[in-house]
């Protein structure tokens, strides 16, 4: 497990040479554009509405009780918090899902430098399926990823240490992320080979060390602002492919 996730993380170099080796600048750049146009809706939308919500939440408490202000303060924060949170959730999803018809193609070329076969031609009728095959899995996904984060709430029932179980929350809640992050990267690769939805979820599931390795690097990338978001998407799918295709041959 331990050994699969740092060669998860560790293809992120190998990624990194092959862009520059094989000059695949330009299934770089569009992906990349769209993710920073996304995450850019999302931080807008988060500032829009966290003060509606503030608003209406403070309008419960009266104001010209004592620590009105307080509270208005407390809202205009929490509010923010929960919606930025949300948008850190919802983003990887939205972006795998947009860039689809792109991470194909670029997966393909991946495979394509790998193997010395060539890569298929770029068309709308494989986009159109790069896109729906990418929103099947990736809704199914985002499903399962918010169910799983909701049953790991009782681990803050060890905060009679303090901190421990806010601790144990964010690292567990963070791996899980990393998973469907992986899985989202890796699915390219994946479905190009005779494998059914449940298939690809037990190849994952079975390669979890590697899903995890790829999906943090990714998670750790798009909290960087504008050239996380802008690497994220297409670096998640080169060191995704990578990883697969080593271990598809295995």
């Amino acid at each position: 497990m331990i050994n699969n996730f740092l060669k998860g993380v560790s293809k992120y170099q190998q990624a990194i040479g092959m862009v520059s080796r094989h000059n695949l600048w330009s299934y770089v750049l569009i992906p990349g554009l769209i993710s920073v146009a996304i995450a850019g809706l999302l931080f807008a939308s988060a500032v829009l509405f966290s003060d509606n919500i503030a608003d209406w939440m403070a309008s419960f408490y009266p104001e010209n009780w004592i620590g009105a202000g307080a509270i208005k303060g407390f809202a205009r924060l929490f509010s923010f918090s929960a919606i930025v949170g949300l948008s850190l959730f919802l983003f990887k999803y939205i972006v795998l899902i947009v860039s689809a018809p792109f991470m194909g193609p670029l997966s393909e070329k991946v495979e394509s430098i790998k193997t010395g076969r060539p890569a298929p031609k770029f068309s709308l009728k494989t986009a159109a399926i790069d896109l729906s095959r990418s929103l099947r899995i990736n809704l199914r996904n985002l499903l399962r990823e918010l169910m799983y984060t909701l049953l790991l709430l009782p681990l803050q029932l060890f905060n009679f240490i303090p901190g421990l179980g806010v601790l144990l929350y964010a690292v567990a809640t963070f791996l899980l992320q990393a998973y469907y992050a992986g899985f989202g990267n890796m699915d390219p690769t994946l479905e190009r080979r005779p494998m059914r939805v449940r298939e690809r979820v037990r190849f994952v599931r079975a390669n979890r060390g590697l899903a995890m390795g790829n999906g943090s690097v990714f998670l750790l990338l798009v909290m960087i602002p504008f050239l996380g978001w802008f690497l994220a998407p297409a670096y998640g799918t080169i060191s995704a492919t990578l990883v697969a295709l080593e271990r598809l041959e295995a």
